[in-house]
This record gives C-alpha cells, sequence and structure tokens, in this order.
C-alpha cells in the first residue's frame, strides 16, 4: 500500500476506537461508582420506566402497611374496650338470676336494680369514651370507614364497629296471646326465615294443668332453637271484695270452698286463707292488694274458675285461661290460624235508576288471598231492604263456579274449588235488577249488598262482631242508591219560563205532582199523567194556576186532594186544592210554626207552636170550618178517643195530658202530672200515666183530670232509682213495666205484713219481698195494683220460686256483656221461667198437671221452662232433658220483643241454647229427640207453642271445628321493643324479661367482638401479603435498575486494556509520517 502524509487513515480509526472506550470506560467507573445499571434515561430508556413503575408500587405497599397497621391498632383498642363490656353485661345477667327469686322483696330488688344502673352507667361509660385519634369508636358513629390496604386506587378495607351503648343493644320483642277461653290454642309461628311452626294445646277449666296454658308455654319452649322465641304463662285475675256471704256450693275449680262470711276487701284475711288452705287441690293461690283487692294466681298455670261467689263476688262468675307473653329475639311471628281471604269493594255507591235493566254491582271488585291460591265459596246478599219478587242477582257461571239465587232470603251462593282469580271473575259479573217496571216502584229504599268470600284450606277466624261473634268468612260491601225515575226529567221537560226551580216530585198510581219555586219567590205546584204531559196549569208557558203564595215546607195528599203547608210573611198557612184543576180550595194561617197532622175522618187536626205556647186546631176539609185552641206547654202527641181530642205534652220536667172538645175545642179538663209520662193509657174520662219523678218511677190515676192515686215505689236506698217505661191493664188489675238499679222497696205500704202466709205472689205482703236488688244493671220488674191502686204485687227476672231440691240455680245472661232476665211476661201478664237442674227434684204440677211429680236430670244439666198465673201458681212445668249439659239462654224480653222474635202474633217464647248427645225436646211422645255426635255442643232453637216445644232448626255447630275439635279465638297485641337500657328486676316477670335482655346483649356485643376480630385477622392477612409482595417487587426492580458489579467488573479490565493497547496503536500510526520523512533525508 501507499504511504500517504496528508491524511493518517490508521491514526484516525485509532482515535475512533480510544474515544469509543473513553465512553465506555467513563460508563462502566459511572455504574460501578453508583452501583447502578441505569443512572440516566439514556441508559435503559424502557427499563427505566419498569424499574420507576415497581419502585412506585414497592412504596405504595409499605404506607398500606402502615395503614393496616392503623386498622389493628383500632380493632384491638375496641376490642379490649368490649372484652370489659361483656364482663359488666356477666354481673349484670348475674344480679337479674338474683332478682329472679321471689324470695327476695320488693326492698332487695330496689338494691339490686341500683347495682344494674350504676353497671349500665360504667356500661355507657366506656361506649362514649373508646377512641382512637380523635374517633369515638363504640358510639355507633365508626361506620363505613375505609382503610387503603393497595398500591392502588379502590384496594380499601371497610371496617364498621355498631353501637355499644345500652340503648342500641339487647333487643327484645314482647307480645301477648290472650285466648277467649275454653278450646284448642292452635298457635302458627314464623321462624323468621320463612318456616311455619304449628303448635296447639287444649285450654279447659277442668281443674288439670295439663290442660293449662303453660302446656302450649312448654310446647313453644322445647322449640327455641328454632325460632329463638321463649313463651311465659301468666294466669291470673284481680277482682274487688265486698262484704256479705258466699255461696254454699262457692267453689274453685271445682274445689268447693263452702260458704264464707267475708268484710269488705277481705280485711280480715279470711277469704285468702280459706283458699290458700285449699291450693293443693284447685293451684290457685290468693294474694291481698294495697287497693282492697285480691289477686287469684295459678301456681302451676292451669285455668282458673270462681262460681257461686255471691255477693262478695258481686255475684259474678270469674274465670281466665290466662295469657302468653311471648319473648322473641328475631322476626319471629305469631300467625292466624288461617290468613283469610282479602275483598275489597267500591267506595262509591251504586246508582240504580228505577225500571233500567239489570246494572253490574261493581266490575272493580278485587279479591286476594295471602296464602291460598284457591277458593271454595262466594255469597253475595242483599243485606238491607231486600224486596223478595222484586230484587233479583244476575250472574254467570265461570270456571268450576256455580251460582245458586235464592229468592226467599235474597242470598246468591257461589260454590266449587277454583282459582282466587275465576271467583273474582264471578263476583264482578253480579248484576242487580228490580222486576218491577211498572210506574209505581214498589220500593225505593237504598239497597246494601254483601259480599262474603270463603277459602279452600280450614275455617276462617276473623271475628264478626254483627254475628255474635261467631266465627265467619270476611265481607266486603257496596250500597246502591235507588234513584226515582222522575229524577232525570228536570233537563228533559221543558219548564214554563217563570218556574225557577223543581223542589220535590210527588208520584201516585197514575200522576206525577212537580213542586218548586216561581221566580218572583212564590210556589208552585203542576200535575202530569203518567206520561209527564201536562195536566195542570193548562198552560205550558205561564204558571197561571195554582201558584202558591209563599215558600211551601211541606207537602202530602189526602183523599186524592193536594195539602201544601209553608210559610208567608212570618206566618205558618196550609192551603188545599183540588185534584182536578189543581185550584185552591181553601187556606188558613197561624202564627207560629206547624209541628203535626192527623186526620180523623174528613177532619183535620194541626199540632204548632209559636215559641212560648201551644196551639191545637181542627179543620173540616170539606166546609173549612175550624177551631183553634191555645195550649201552655209543649205538645208532644195528639190523640182522638170518641168525642174527645186528647193533647199530651210537657211543661219542664212535668207532662200534662189536656182533654178538648172535639167539636169546639173547648177544654173540658186538663190533667197535670208531676215527673216525666214515659206511657199512658186512657180509659173514657180515666187516664193511668206511668213515668219517672226524681229517682222513682211512679203510676198515676186521674179521673176527669183530677188525681185518684199515685204510687211510687222507696228508692232511698243508696244506688237505688227505678223508671217506669209501660202499662197495661187487664182483668180489673194495672200492670207497670220497668226497669231498676240497686235496690228498691216496690211495696208502697198499704198492705199489712202481719197478714203473711208464706206465700209472695199473693196479695198478703212481705215487706223484705219487695225490697228488691238488682242482680244485673239495669234489671226489669212487673208491678201490679187493683184499678183502685191497691197494691198487689212486685215481682222481677231474678227472684227465684223454685222446686224443692239442690243445686238448683237460674241462667241470668247469654253472655258477660250481654244481661237477660230468665223471667218474662207475656201481653196476658202469665209470666215464663226457664231454668236448669241437675239431680232429681220434685215439680207441682209437673208434666201434663202430674202432681209432685219427680224428675231426674240423669247426672246432667237439664232444663225445665214453667208458666206461672198473675198470682204466682205454677200452671205447667215442661221438662228438656237428655244425657248431655244444656246450656240454655232465653232470647225474650218483654212484650214488646214477642211479635219481633217470632214473626206472628200469638206471643210465643223462643229458647236458645247447646245440647250433647241425645236430648228429648218433646216433653209428651219423645218425637223431636234429636243427637249430636261431634261432641262439642250444637245451637238449638227452641219455639213455646202451648202445651209443647217445636224444634225449629237442624243442630248448628257452636264453633269452628276441625277433626272434632272446637278452636279457641285469641287475640294478639302489638310488639313491645326492649333494650339494655330497659332493664328493670323490680318484679318476677320484669327479672325474667331482663335475663333474656342480657343474654341478647351479649350475643348482641360477642356479634360485635366477632366481626372486628374477622377485620382484624384480615388485616393481619392483607400485611402478610403485602410484605411479601413488596419484597419481590423490590428483587425485580433491582434486577433491572441495579449494576451486576463482577459483569461491569470484567468489562471495566477490558475497556482498560483496549484503552492501553489503543494508544500503543496510536503511536505506531504516528510513525508512518516519520517514516516517510526518512525516505525524503534519504534522498
Amino acid at each position: 500500500m501507499g504511504i500517504c502524509i496528508n491524511t493518517n487513515t490508521t491514526a484516525l480509526n485509532c482515535i475512533r476506537f480510544m474515544s469509543r472506550n473513553t465512553n465506555n470506560l467513563r460508563r462502566s467507573i459511572e455504574r460501578l461508582s453508583s452501583g447502578l445499571r441505569i443512572n440516566k434515561a439514556a441508559d435503559d430508556a424502557s427499563g427505566m420506566h419498569i424499574a420507576d413503575s415497581l419502585r412506585s408500587q414497592r412504596m405504595g405497599y409499605g404506607q398500606a402497611i402502615k395503614n393496616a397497621n392503623d386498622a389493628i391498632s383500632i380493632a384491638q383498642i375496641a376490642d379490649g374496650a368490649l372484652q370489659e363490656s361483656v364482663a359488666i353485661i356477666d354481673t349484670i345477667k348475674t344480679k337479674c338470676i338474683q332478682a329472679s327469686s321471689d324470695s327476695q322483696t320488693s326492698k332487695n330488688r330496689k338494691i339490686i336494680q341500683k347495682d344494674i344502673s350504676a353497671l349500665l352507667d360504667e356500661f355507657d361509660m366506656i361506649a362514649e369514651t373508646t377512641s382512637f385519634n380523635g374517633q369515638k369508636l363504640l358510639s355507633g358513629n365508626f361506620i363505613n370507614k375505609s382503610f387503603q390496604v393497595g398500591a392502588n386506587s379502590g384496594e380499601t378495607l371497610k371496617i364498621s364497629i355498631n353501637s355499644a351503648e345500652s340503648n342500641k343493644i339487647g333487643h327484645v320483642n314482647t307480645q301477648y296471646i290472650t285466648p277467649e277461653g275454653e278450646g284448642i290454642l292452635l298457635l302458627d309461628f314464623d321462624d323468621g326465615s320463612g318456616n311455619q311452626i304449628k303448635i296447639e294445646s287444649l285450654l279447659a277449666y277442668d281443674n288439670d294443668v295439663d290442660h293449662g296454658i303453660g302446656k302450649i308455654a312448654d310446647k313453644i319452649n322445647r322449640r327455641y332453637e328454632a325460632m329463638q322465641i321463649k313463651a311465659f304463662a301468666e294466669v291470673s285475675l284481680t277482682h274487688f271484695i265486698s262484704e256479705g256471704k258466699t255461696e254454699e256450693d262457692f267453689s274453685i275449680n271445682g274445689i268447693k270452698i263452702g260458704s264464707l262470711t267475708i268484710e269488705k276487701n277481705d280485711s280480715h284475711g279470711a277469704l285468702a286463707k280459706a283458699i290458700n288452705d285449699r291450693t293443693s287441690e284447685h293451684g290457685v293461690r290468693a294474694i291481698s292488694n294495697i287497693n282492697g283487692s285480691l289477686t287469684f294466681e295459678s301456681v302451676d298455670d292451669r285455668a282458673i274458675s270462681i262460681k257461686n261467689g255471691g255477693d262478695v263476688f258481686q255475684k259474678k262468675e270469674l274465670s281466665t285461661v290466662g295469657r302468653l307473653r311471648i319473648i322473641s329475639r328475631n322476626d319471629g311471628r305469631i300467625l292466624n290460624l288461617n290468613d283469610p281471604p282479602l275483598i275489597q269493594t267500591t267506595s262509591e255507591p251504586l246508582i240504580y235508576v228505577e225500571r233500567d235493566g239489570p246494572i253490574n254491582i261493581d266490575p272493580e271488585l278485587s279479591l286476594g288471598d295471602p296464602d291460598d291460591k284457591h277458593m271454595s265459596q262466594a255469597v253475595v246478599k242483599i243485606a238491607e231492604n231486600y224486596v223478595e219478587g222484586e230484587d233479583e242477582l244476575v250472574f254467570k257461571n265461570i270456571g268450576n263456579i256455580t251460582g245458586s239465587w235464592d229468592k226467599g232470603s235474597g242470598r246468591l251462593t257461589f260454590t266449587g274449588v277454583d282459582t282466587v282469580a275465576n271467583y273474582e271473575a264471578a263476583l264482578r259479573s253480579v248484576c242487580f235488577d228490580n222486576k218491577n217496571k211498572s210506574v209505581d216502584f214498589q220500593s225505593s229504599l237504598n239497597r246494601k249488598i254483601a259480599f262474603t268470600v270463603t277459602d279452600n284450606n280450614r275455617e276462617i277466624v276473623n271475628k264478626d262482631l254483627e254475628n255474635d261473634g261467631k266465627l265467619t268468612s270476611p265481607t266486603a260491601y257496596r250500597n246502591i242508591e235507588i234513584m226515582e225515575r222522575y229524577a232525570s226529567y228536570e233537563n228533559a221537560y221543558k219548564l214554563p219560563e217563570d218556574y225557577a226551580s223543581i223542589l220535590d216530585v210527588y208520584q201516585t198510581s197514575n200522576n206525577y205532582y212537580l213542586r218548586g219555586e216561581l221566580t218572583n219567590g212564590d210556589s208552585y205546584v203542576a200535575k202530569f199523567d203518567s206520561s209527564w204531559k201536562q195536566i195542570w196549569p193548562a198552560s205550558s208557558n205561564t204558571p197561571s194556576s195554582p201558584s202558591i203564595t209563599g215558600t211551601v215546607t211541606n207537602w202530602f195528599f189526602f183523599n186524592d186532594d193536594l195539602y201544601a203547608i209553608g210559610i208567608s210573611a212570618g206566618k205558618t198557612f196550609i192551603e188545599k186544592h183540588n185534584d182536578s184543576d189543581g185550584t185552591q180550595a181553601w187556606r188558613h194561617e197561624y202564627t207560629g210554626n206547624i209541628t203535626g197532622v192527623k186526620f180523623n175522618g174528613t177532619d183535620m187536626y194541626l199540632v204548632g207552636d209559636d215559641g212560648a205556647n201551644s196551639f191545637a186546631a181542627q179543620i173540616d176539609t170539606t166546609t173549612t170550618n175550624q177551631w183553634l185552641s191555645n195550649i201552655t206547654g209543649n205538645i208532644t202527641d195528639l190523640i182522638i178517643s170518641g168525642t174527645s181530642v186528647h193533647v199530651i205534652g210537657d211543661v219542664g220536667a212535668d207532662s200534662f195530658v189536656e182533654t178538648l172538645n172535639e167539636n169546639s175545642g173547648a177544654t173540658n179538663y186538663r190533667s197535670n202530672i208531676t215527673g216525666t209520662m214515659n206511657d199512658y193509657e186512657i180509659i173514657g174520662s180515666t187516664l193511668y200515666a206511668v213515668g219517672r219523678d226524681g229517682t222513682d218511677a211512679f203510676i198515676e190515676r186521674f179521673d176527669s183530670g183530677a188525681s185518684t192515686w199515685r204510687q211510687a215505689p222507696d228508692s232511698d236506698t243508696v244506688g237505688g232509682n227505678s223508671v217506669a217505661n209501660r202499662i197495661s191493664t187487664s182483668g180489673g188489675n194495672v200492670y207497670v213495666r220497668g226497669s231498676f238499679n240497686g235496690t228498691v222497696d216496690f211495696d208502697p205500704g198499704i198492705d199489712d205484713p202481719s197478714t203473711d202466709d208464706g206465700d209472695p205472689f199473693t196479695t198478703s205482703d212481705i215487706e223484705n219481698l219487695n225490697e228488691l236488688t238488682a242482680i244485673t244493671s239495669p234489671d226489669y220488674f212487673t208491678w201490679v195494683f187493683k184499678n183502685d191502686g191497691d197494691y198487689v204485687d212486685a215481682y222481677y227476672s231474678a227472684y227465684n220460686n223454685s222446686p224443692t231440691g239442690t243445686t238448683l240455680r237460674t241462667i241470668n245472661a247469654i253472655s258477660d256483656n250481654i244481661s237477660l232476665p230468665t223471667l218474662v211476661t207475656d201481653p196476658d201478664h202469665y209470666r215464663y221461667r226457664l231454668s236448669d237442674f241437675s239431680g232429681s227434684h220434685t215439680f207441682t204440677p209437673g208434666i201434663d198437671d202430674v202432681v209432685d211429680e219427680t224428675i231426674d236430670s240423669n247426672g246432667a244439666n237439664d232444663i225445665y221452662l214453667s208458666k206461672q198465673t198473675n198470682d204466682g201458681e205454677y200452671e205447667w212445668i215442661n221438662h228438656i232433658g237428655g244425657t248431655g249439659i244444656d246450656s240454655i239462654s232465653l232470647i225474650t224480653l218483654d212484650r214488646d220483643s214477642f211479635t219481633d222474635l217470632s214473626g206472628d202474633e200469638d206471643g210465643s217464647l223462643f229458647i236458645l241454647g247447646s245440647f250433647n248427645d241425645t236430648v228429648d225436646f218433646d216433653p209428651s211422645n219423645g218425637v223431636a229427640e234429636l243427637t249430636n255426635t261431634d261432641g262439642n255442643g250444637c245451637f238449638f232453637v227452641a219455639q213455646y207453642s202451648q202445651p209443647y216445644l217445636e224444634y225449629l232448626s237442624d243442630p248448628v255447630p257452636i264453633s269452628s271445628n276441625k277433626g272434632g275439635k272446637s278452636y279457641v279465638w285469641y287475640t294478639v297485641s302489638e310488639k313491645e321493643l326492649s333494650k339494655l337500657n330497659d332493664l328493670n328486676v323490680s318484679t318476677f316477670p320484669d327479672a325474667q324479661l331482663s335475663m333474656e335482655i342480657a343474654d341478647q346483649s351479649l350475643i348482641e356485643l360477642d356479634r360485635i367482638r366477632s366481626n372486628i376480630g374477622s377485620v382484624h385477622n384480615q388485616l393481619e392477612s392483607t400485611i402478610s401479603n403485602l410484605s411479601n409482595s413488596m419484597v419481590n417487587i423490590a428483587r425485580s426492580e433491582s434486577t433491572i435498575r441495579d449494576v451486576d458489579f463482577v459483569s461491569e467488573s470484567t468489562i471495566l479490565s477490558k475497556i482498560q486494556i483496549y484503552m492501553q493497547t489503543g494508544t500503543f496503536a496510536l503511536s505506531q500510526a504516528n510513525s508512518y509520517a516519520k517514516n516517510a520523512l526518512s525516505l525524503i533525508e534519504a534522498i
């Protein structure tokens, strides 16, 4: 190759390589001195990005570990505080157990309560003061607190610590189940998880512990684990004790205590002692109270029945099966025997225009059932104002449902098991129709339609108070307003121009009459035929005749003539219009208001008042002759008798009867009566009046206005009062019916008590037998006098003139709420007595007039019905009996009830009762033997029609029966929530409840601690994971960022050699020019 001097390429290459080695040497020395492989972005751009990301993640994990350690500190602080709270609750529970003993007095329990209150204060102090970094941990505010436990957003952990204050824990619900009496108590419980648990037990007044309410409490408590429900039986009743004697048959739970003489409030303790001495037999303990009452408490939760307590118990029979106190810690609830169907009708009334066709009653009716998809029966009934032969319910059969219309009762019955939806459609299809399409609409009274439904699975246990408390199905109603056809004609018929309005329409068989106002303020009447063609006034353009001066307030028709009453210029007028042309026949005006109108033949009688006094007037409707008589006082009635007109009224608190001459209106005489007259009887010129004066009933006779005699009982006894309500005369006697309270002496003192012959029903009087004391409030009496005022007799429902024998009693009431006497009097004043008896009794006369007939009840209660004459003699006895127990109540009360109840005029007696087994209802030939086989008692209705009893109806079950069992209705109270701060140990039941609250508080505190412990463990796991991740991330970052000293030292040594050899090479390259110079020098 040639030698060049200007360009030394070899030297330049040496310089280039030496420069690269210098850079590599610098980089290697930098890495070795810093320990990092990447000191700037140029070293490794992507590696630096990755390493920086890893470093950020590692640093985030480090802070997350610190946060998690803070959360652990919070959990440890809260858990430590709760541990102390648990220790306090343990102490509180111990004290509750201490108080749950009747060995503790009320004073001791107060001391225990004071200790518990102090412990609760300390308990709340812990909850209020436990904190971390200024934040309260146990007050209920430390909820949903977030802690960042990761390197990225969203990597958080939430901590909630519920309140540990005494008013926020220990939640226990209390409810009371109260059965109404004997029967099978069936309870359905929901355990809070949707599972139903059924528990049932028999309750009975038979002195049997197994038939007490404690038995069902035991059954509930055995299911505690499943339901978290505890039951406590409470059987007690409290009653005030009066001074007097108990009856010989006084008993507790059938255990005879006997006759006792007792001080008021049992101040000497004789009653309590007598009862407590027999506690081992009847299971009842008597406890005296500060207020003077006695509490009767069952020691073993059996039922309590107290009978024949006499005056000491105010003649009341007391009983209770007790109640259950249910304590639950979850959402368990007591269900009814069956949830009834839900039915709802439209609240607005339906309008039916007379003579229209069928109209749908309620197309919007809704029907549902919360626990049954099917129904078995529905009834639609015209419940009010049904008109047989006219009204009809039209319906459709849907699915399996068929309808049956009973026109006799106005009842449509759907039967057949089908879906709720189909029953809803069937009920919606029902239409109302009135088949009378004639002009004379027979009944314009509004109707009331009742919809009653029954579901498919069992009897409904809704309590229908309108049905005497019997079990029935739910019912909804819709009202139908009957709109008379004329109501739509005001707009359809063009009125004359002077007609301002239509105020009233009157309809006869062939005509319509309109009444209204004219534009000038006067009134008019108009007559139309059945097709609404105007008859009078003759012109339809003007109201020429008849117009009526003044404002008509009332109008009526008599003998086909129109009468109008109204007001004109401050006076009251009455005028007559001829029906032929509407012209006015006559008009009379009076000062004051007309308050009443009566007709007698062609005569019209008016009564009214002018604000101060009253008037009576007579008008001959054919001649317009009249008379007017001013009357002092307020007129309440007017009676026309023979040639006299009797005006009845009152003046203040007193009454009067003023007799006027029928022809002239002049006063013949006036009978002034002291007191309020309730009833009267007028015979010729004789007036009998009965009523009340102050607190006393009275009877007074007037002859031609003069008082002949007056009698009143003595009601001076404290609490005694009486009132006479009815009077009648028969067979020379005067009979007064009324009511009274307390003790009343009905003997006016006319008869000599020394003539006592031992018979309380003869005219000779026994003073003390006529001091009658009411058993019920009020009680009823019948008071008998001769026409001359001589006292004959007084008797009432509770007076017991019984046949000889023992254990005979009189039934006084159908229920505790309705007191009915067992002695009634018919319109002829015969008395009928209904009683029951057990054992053998001699009746005189007996059946079929047998003298001294002995009748045996065959070991069970039988019934006898007797008839007595006015003098108290038995006329006959009828016996109703069999092998079972007959519970009898008498419905009829007084003379007004006979026709209403029997539906005829013969004064029939109706008997309502129940029976078991076989009972002979016919006292003569046994054709009316009825048998009840289900063992639960059947109702019967018997009608007395002398001389035998007629059986009227098939036996009806007394109550809802399933499989021969009679279920008892019960009520359930609303839940009462108790918490730890409500804890109270002042009584034994309260201490028992407090134990439950303490247990529940421990459960809730442990639940809070458990949650805290779970969070603590979670945090520790989180820290461990974060630490491990942080190490691995640091290792990954080091791999990328840190220098490998071995490798880098090797590189450095290599570079240093390169640098030395490069220097040598450069020196050799520079020697080329020197060699060229040598050649030149050689030339």
